[in-house]
């Protein structure tokens, strides 16, 4: 009754009771009886922020002892996914809403209970939002502590995101992929008319930088690392996990090449809904990228170069053509593949020998 009580102090308490219940109940009783109402609470747009936290926050709680806390579940007739409403609640108006989601976010990121690259790109938006700096500032000592404090998220994905590159292979794939995702986002926010985000500003190199050495720094420093067991003998990474050179050797592809790719085919694809000063970041970016055409992976380079040769066509803005020609002047070597694997080079003398 306390959670369905007109009074919304009332309904906080009893949300904020039924997840500490619901810890030490058994997880049949949990799935079946509680999940629904958490989430029925977690996802009603109408209810009071503070009580769809608590409600967020229970379920977070709960999700790292069951993972079926993260399977669909049917609530009032719909099917309703707890990542489908933090994916929501990321993107809310108010500050504390989203910092109570990023703080979920991250919490299942690390504990391995969701591999998710667009909510871990959700996650570097809200890291990087320059408003969200601004109020950081303004928040008193005291509220620190705080779950929904902009200042104690700040401080939480400071930590998080190196360590959660250092954790995993599996970390550091999923940080990559968050690139496609994150230049994707900030393009839809600055296409809204909304004030909040229309006067933003992105710091969009900074953020494909930061995930570049991030994951670079994970890379040196990994758990996953092989080390020799000295009862066996055999290789484990240095978190106890099995190792497997094999899967090593496939992942050749330097962090700052996938990121290229990626912000390339973003462009290629998205090219008339991009604006033209976020054009120019994107390409400033581009264009200062080291590659390293002598130990970098030849496929992916090989479709670096052709990603590059289709931008040249398609971009006529001079500024991010200029920024452009620095990185088609590096891969000046490399031969583009077409999908049949054939090089431009090879197809053109194909064509002229006809």
């Amino acid at each position: 009754p306390s959670i369905t009580n007109t009074n919304s102090i009332v309904r906080e308490s009893g949300i904020s009771t039924l997840g500490r219940y619901a810890l030490l109940s058994k997880e049949e009783i949990v799935i079946e009886e509680v999940k629904p109402l958490l989430l029925k609470v977690a996802g009603n747009d109408e209810e009071r922020l503070e009580i769809r936290g608590q409600a967020a926050l229970a379920l977070c709680d709960l999700a790292l002892l069951y993972s079926a806390i993260l399977e669909p579940c049917d609530v009032e007739s719909e099917t309703v996914l707890f990542a489908s409403i933090i994916k929501s609640m990321l993107d809310h108006s108010k500050p504390a809403v989203v910092a109570i989601a990023a703080e979920v976010t991250a919490k299942l990121l690390f504990a391995g209970k969701l591999h998710d690259s667009y909510l871990l790109a959700q996650l570097l938006v809200v890291f990087f939002r320059t408003d969200f700096l601004d109020a950081s500032m303004e928040e008193g000592d005291e509220r620190v502590k705080e779950v929904g404090s902009i200042v104690r998220l700040q401080q939480l994905l400071t930590v998080f995101f190196p360590a959660y590159s250092i954790k995993s292979h599996e970390g550091r794939e999923t940080l990559l992929g968050s690139i496609a995702s994150f230049v994707s986002i900030i393009n839809d926010k600055q296409n809204k008319k909304t004030t909040q985000f229309a006067s933003m500003t992105w710091p969009v190199v900074k953020m494909i930088e930061y995930v570049c050495s991030t994951v670079d720094i994970g890379a040196k420093q990994g758990m996953d690392k092989p080390v020799v067991d000295q009862e066996d003998g055999e290789e484990k990474s240095e978190g106890g996990m099995e190792y497997s050179r094999e899967e090593e050797s496939v992942h050749t592809t330097s962090s700052t090449l996938s990121a290229s790719i990626a912000v390339s085919e973003f462009i290629i694809k998205e090219g008339t809904s991009v604006t033209t000063a976020y054009l120019r970041a994107l390409c400033k970016f581009l264009g200062g990228a080291y590659i390293d055409v002598e130990s970098d992976s030849e496929v992916q380079l090989a479709i670096l170069k052709k990603k590059v040769n289709e931008l040249e066509m398609l971009i006529t803005d001079g500024t991010s053509s200029r920024a452009l020609q620095k990185m088609n002047d590096a891969l000046s070597s490399i031969n583009s593949e077409d999908e049949d694997g054939t090089s431009s080079d090879e197809s053109d003398e194909d064509f002229l020998a006809e």
